[in-house]
This record gives C-alpha cells, structure tokens and sequence, in this order.
C-alpha cells in the first residue's frame, strides 16, 4: 500500500511541472515580458504528455477501485477510499491541463490566422492602389502609343490643333476614370 502511494505521489511533480510550463507558453503567446515565444511544437508535446497522464491515471484509478471493491470490508477499505480521491484530485488536474493546452493550440491557430488575415488585407489594399494607377495609365499609354507610331499621313499631325487636342482627350479621359472611381467610392 504505501507501494502504491509511492507510485502515485511519483506523478504529481510532473504534472506540477507540466502545469507550470503552460503557464510559460501561456505568457509567451500573448509575448509577455521576459516569457520565451510559444512554439507550436512544444504546445503539442505538452498537449501528449497530458493524454499520457490521463491515461495512466485512468488506469491506475480503475485499479485502486478493483483493490477497494475486493478490500471493502476490511480495515485497509479507508486507505484504498483515500487512494482513490488522490488519483481523482490528479486526474483532474491533468485533465485541466489538457483543456489548458488544446485552448492554447486553439488560441495560437486562431491569432496565426488573423496575422495571415491582416498580411493578406495589406497586400490587397497594395494591390488596389497598384490597379487604380494602372486604369489611369493604361488608357493614356494607349493613346500615346498611337500618335508615338510615325505615320505618315496621320490627319492631326498637320493640324496645328493636333497636340492641344490630343492632351485634352487624355485629360478627360484621366478625369472621368477620376470622377468614376469616386462615384463608385474605390478611391477612399
């Protein structure tokens, strides 16, 4: 008996142990002072080091039940009955532990999401700005591509008119992209 109380007492420092590095990688993933960065991988040893202590102490719980049960009726029956409680009292927590850490695996899944989320949203608004500038050049490209080939017998090339009126049509076509792009509210 004080075999068994031996042995049982032996799993109480690791699950002290294993409580406290939780808190650790707790603090760590809200960056708290002086608290080393949460790495994903220890979370999930921790997390299996918790699914050991709860199995084994399920184990051992169904064994001091079987010695209770057979040592009801004796004198030991109040030993195995306090056993029993122990067991009891560390499964729960090595199974506050466990939940402890699947809610931190969650919480660190979900903020590494919403950085991707944020990173994501910066790059879209890069490229919106990019694709603004690019519907105001391409269409002034285009025109200047066109009076930039050398022909000939271009009809605006002899008119003295022929450079104002070309700037102008690229004015309002720049200025009624503008004035579409504002309407539609993708300028803000």
């Amino acid at each position: 008996s004080d075999i068994l109380r031996g042995v049982f007492h032996s799993y109480e420092k690791p699950i002290d142990q294993s409580l406290s590095d939780l808190e650790k990688f707790e603090m760590g993933a809200f960056n708290a002072p002086n608290a080393p960065p949460f790495e994903l991988q220890e979370g999930y040893f921790l997390k299996r080091q918790a699914s050991v202590f709860k199995r084994m102490l399920r184990t051992s719980m169904d064994v001091v039940s079987q010695v209770n049960q057979a040592h009801a009726h004796t004198p030991a029956a109040p030993y195995f009955q306090d056993l029993r409680e122990y067991l009891e009292n560390l499964f729960f927590y090595a199974d506050e532990l466990s939940e402890g850490v699947n809610s931190l695996l969650s919480l660190h899944i979900s903020l590494s999401s919403q950085k991707t989320n944020e990173a994501s949203h910066r790059t879209n608004e890069v490229m919106r700005v990019l694709t603004v500038f690019s519907v105001f050049f391409l269409p002034l490209n285009f025109i200047a591509s066109i009076y930039g080939m050398n022909f000939e017998f271009m009809p605006e090339l002899k008119s003295p008119y022929g450079y104002p009126l070309t700037l102008v049509a690229m004015v309002t076509v720049a200025l009624s992209i503008f004035t579409w792009f504002r309407r539609r509210g993708w300028l803000k």
